[in-house]
C-alpha cells in the first residue's frame, strides 16, 4: 500500500510539474508582442522617465514622437520590455538633424528583428539610413544592450547627385554618443550612380561624431558599397572621432 500511495504523489506532483510548465509556455506566447502591421500606437506612461516598450506599434510611436518634433526624450530613456519584430515593414528612422534622438536606449538585452530600410531621410543634401537616423545631445548619450538585425538596401533611385550619405544598422549618424553592448546583424547593399559622393557607411555607426565611444559590440552584417566615388566604410563605424574599444566586426565588408 505505501508503494502505491508513493506512487501516486509522484504522479501527482509530476503533472503538477507539467501544468505549471504548459501555463508558463502560454503566458509567455501570451506577452511575446506580436509582428509589426505597419501601424502607429501610442507611447506608455514613462515611470521614472523610462518608457518600456513592449510591442513594435509603441515603437514607431516614438519615431513618430521624435520626427514630427513632439518629444526628443532629452534626460529620458527608451527602454525595450521585450524582443521586437519589425517584420520588415517600412522603417522611418529615429531622428534628423534638425529633429534628433536626444535620448538614452536602453536595450535591455533584447533584439529588433526585421529591419527594412530601401530609402532614406533626406535633410540639407545629406541621407541617413540606420535604425537611428540621428542621435544628438549635449550631454552624452548611451545606447546600450540591443541587437538589431534586418536589411537596408539603398541604391541611386533612392540617393542621386552630389549628396553625402550616413547609413548603419544601428545609428546613421551618432553625435556625443557611447554604445555599448549593441549587435548590428543588418546587411547593407549600397548601390550608387558614379556622381554619388562622400558615404561613411558602418555597422555600429556610419560615423561617431564630437567623441563617444564603441564598446563591446559587434558587427556580423555582410556590408557592401558599390558606385560610390568616396566612401567611408568600416565593419563598426564609417568614420570616427571618439573610441573603438573591446568590439569586433564578424561581418564581410565589400566595395
Amino acid at each position: 500500500m505505501k508503494k502505491i500511495i508513493r506512487g501516486q504523489r509522484f504522479h501527482i506532483v509530476g503533472e503538477l510539474c507539467m501544468t505549471a510548465f504548459l501555463v508558463l509556455m502560454i503566458c509567455s506566447s501570451a506577452f511575446a508582442a506580436a509582428p509589426w502591421d505597419g501601424t502607429v500606437g501610442t507611447l506608455p506612461e514613462p515611470v521614472d522617465n523610462v518608457y518600456t516598450i513592449t510591442t513594435p506599434q509603441e515603437l514607431a510611436a516614438v519615431v513618430k514622437a521624435v520626427n514630427n518634433g513632439t518629444n526628443t526624450f532629452k534626460g529620458q530613456t527608451i527602454r525595450l520590455g521585450g524582443d521586437i519584430d519589425l517584420n520588415e515593414q517600412f522603417w522611418s528612422p529615429i531622428g534628423t538633424p534638425s529633429k534628433p534622438f536626444s535620448g538614452n536606449f536602453d536595450g535591455n538585452n533584447h533584439s529588433v528583428k526585421g529591419l527594412r530600410i530601401i530609402t532614406s531621410t533626406i535633410e540639407n543634401g545629406i541621407y541617413y539610413a540606420g535604425f537611428f537616423g540621428y542621435i544628438s545631445s549635449d550631454t552624452l548619450l548611451e545606447i546600450s544592450d540591443v541587437t538589431v538585425s534586418g536589411s537596408i538596401t539603398i541604391s541611386s533611385k533612392s540617393i542621386t547627385g552630389n549628396n553625402a550619405a550616413y547609413i548603419s544598422g544601428i545609428a546613421a549618424f551618432a553625435y556625443n554618443t557611447n554604445f555599448s553592448g549593441c549587435t548590428s546583424d543588418v546587411n547593407i547593399s549600397v548601390n550608387y550612380d558614379e556622381s554619388a559622393v562622400n558615404h561613411l557607411i558602418g555597422g555600429i555607426a556610419g560615423i561617431l561624431s564630437n567623441g563617444g565611444t564603441v564598446q563591446k559590440c559587434k558587427n556580423i552584417g555582410t556590408i557592401t558599397s558599390r558606385g560610390s566615388k568616396a566612401v567611408s566604410l568600416g565593419g563598426l563605424v564609417g568614420a570616427s572621432s571618439g573610441t573603438v574599444d573591446d568590439s569586433v566586426n564578424e561581418g564581410k565588408l565589400t566595395i
